[in-house]
């Protein structure tokens, strides 16, 4: 009992600073439901809810092939990221080659390398190999990344587990 009144006030706390937080997304669901003219009302909830804004955005634009297009790239990164980083960090960490401790250093230098720099780098290449407007200007640049191999090399364990013989 003591605890829980020593708590409160970090609860108290904790509720005021999650409702902060939360503020601005229940204002812009609030501007959502308003029509045109009452936009600008003084009131934080809106005083005639309507979805007909939610109507038009489904109307004028592909809603279903924007939400498509994102699911198949995401999950084709995803798959396609798994896949090179998993081989990589295997071949890493458990075979021995000439120049593995190289090629682990340059991964590691990469990361040094912001993001930004190889925008323009990116786009040329993805010029020149005709992939502009298509899923593998969206999809190949960020499965060959290197920075999705060090997170999987930190994290394999060395040693083999007890089930497998």
């Amino acid at each position: 009992m003591r605890r829980g009144l020593r708590l409160l006030p970090t609860y108290l706390l904790a509720t005021a600073y999650a409702f902060l937080l939360i503020l601005p997304l229940l204002t812009l669901l609030s501007a959502s439901l308003r029509s045109e003219g009452d936009l600008y009302a003084p009131t934080l909830l809106p005083p005639n809810p309507t979805l007909a804004p939610y109507a038009e955005a489904l109307a004028k634009f592909p809603l279903g092939r924007f939400l498509l297009n994102s699911l198949l790239v995401s999950i084709s990164t995803t798959l396609g990221v798994l896949a090179t980083s998993l081989l990589a960090a295997y071949a890493l960490t458990r075979m021995r080659f000439r120049g593995r401790e190289a090629l682990f250093g340059l991964a590691v230098a990469l990361l040094l390398v912001p993001g930004e720099v190889t925008f323009l780098p990116l786009y040329l290449l993805v010029d020149r190999l005709g992939w502009l407007d298509t899923y593998w200007a969206l999809i190949v640049p960020f499965v060959a990344s290197p920075l999705e191999v060090l997170p999987q090399i930190w994290t394999t364990p060395r040693e083999r587990p007890r089930g497998v013989v």
